[in-house]
């Protein structure tokens, strides 16, 4: 099985972040460049989700008041947002366990901060982005631990401790991996199911 693990474990040295790319926020200059300043509210919209996809929904309305020109967003500014994303975008986006990606969304990029850019609350990193991130440590490494994935995870997402918080998140996703059947527990940690 060593074989098996030897062309990941020679990546992983030329690589040490696992593969996962640095996360890119949505920002309005970036929006301005290719968009217009008169821009629709879905569009906006999109732009962001595209960008950032998937974007939790905290996440979004935090974003969202400097593309419409506000400090903060008000209950009718709410309003507004949600009948855009529920009628007008219901074809293009999907909204799935409290995040949004585009419906043409279909592979997960685990994400990681570049400093303080792009760096998130464990909350607003999807389970499926955390398992991803899970398997290919996993996938790099003949076999590990849960406390050596969260002591690796917690660095690499740029968390200066693991917490409670962040372990029972880390554990909802590798829960998910094995009800998956794609990764399995032997006596020493967890290998990928083969």
């Amino acid at each position: 099985e060593l074989k098996k693990r030897l062309p990941y474990l020679v990546q992983q040295q030329d690589n040490p972040n696992y593969g996962f790319i640095y996360y890119e926020t949505a920002s309005l200059k970036d929006f301005l460049n290719t968009y217009q300043e008169t821009s629709s509210l879905s569009e906006k919209l999109i732009y962001i989700i595209g960008k950032e996809q998937p974007i939790s929904k905290k996440r979004l309305f935090q974003i969202i008041p400097d593309f419409i020109g506000a400090k903060r967003l008000n209950p009718a500014m709410r309003d507004q947002i949600n009948k855009v994303l529920e009628l007008e975008l219901a074809e293009k986006i999907c909204y799935k366990e409290d995040f949004y990606t585009l419906e043409s969304f279909n592979k997960i990029e685990v994400r990681m901060p570049k400093g303080e850019e792009g760096k998130r609350d464990i909350l607003d990193i999807a389970i499926t982005e955390l398992e991803e991130a899970i398997y290919r440590i996993i996938q790099f490494s003949y076999e590990i631990t849960f406390e050596e994935i969260s002591k690796i995870l917690t660095k690499l997402f740029g968390y200066p401790k693991r917490s409670k918080r962040i372990q029972d998140r880390l554990m909802l996703a590798l829960r998910n991996l094995k009800e998956q059947s794609r990764i399995h527990r032997y006596s020493g940690g967890f290998r990928i199911i083969d």
